[in-house]
């Protein structure tokens, strides 16, 4: 019985190791047509609500409740967009309103 279940395990192995295959090949041929657009990445990258779940997970891992980390990061950017500030030029001052957890340094290793 041990053998014959070993066996039964073999055929979807094989076709996923096919199935593997092909989309590698197909990346190959896809991977060297692809044309970035660099500036419309830099620029996307300058939206610093793409930190924001690093910046709770930050927050997290430091005790701080999800439901509290969220609240918070939530308030930074929502205000700094309403106030035309950057959260990367906030000084230590302005980032401990939000949370004594946050200063320039921990925004310049998320940030980056």
């Amino acid at each position: 019985a041990y053998n014959r279940d070993m066996q039964m395990d073999k055929e979807p192995l094989f076709d996923s190791v096919e199935i593997i295959k092909t989309e590698l090949h197909v990346l190959t041929k896809l991977l060297p047509t692809i044309k970035l657009n660099k500036a419309n990445i830099k620029k996307q990258l300058e939206d610093e609500s793409l930190y924001a779940t690093d910046l709770a997970n930050y927050l997290v891992k430091n005790k701080v409740p999800f439901r509290n980390a969220h609240e918070i990061v939530g308030k930074m950017i929502k205000e700094s967009l309403a106030q035309d500030k950057k959260i990367r030029k906030m000084k230590d001052r302005e980032l401990k309103k939000y949370s004594p957890l946050i200063s320039e340094k921990v925004i310049d290793k998320i940030f980056q």
